[in-house]
């Protein structure tokens, strides 16, 4: 299993990764699960999850 985690400044990038990640790693082929959230007290995007293979 592969651990997602990224962080971000701006909702925009965030979006754009998980977006692109998707695309690479499809959901059905590899078991991508991944969110997206704000981190309150540092104020920044986190893109988290996993994915298989």
């Amino acid at each position: 299993m592969h651990i997602i985690s990224e962080e971000f400044i701006s909702e925009g990038k965030a979006r754009d990764f998980l977006r692109d990640y998707y695309r690479e790693f499809p959901k059905g082929r590899y078991g991508t699960c991944i969110g997206i959230r704000r981190q309150r007290i540092s104020q920044h995007w986190e893109v988290y999850g996993h994915r298989f293979h």
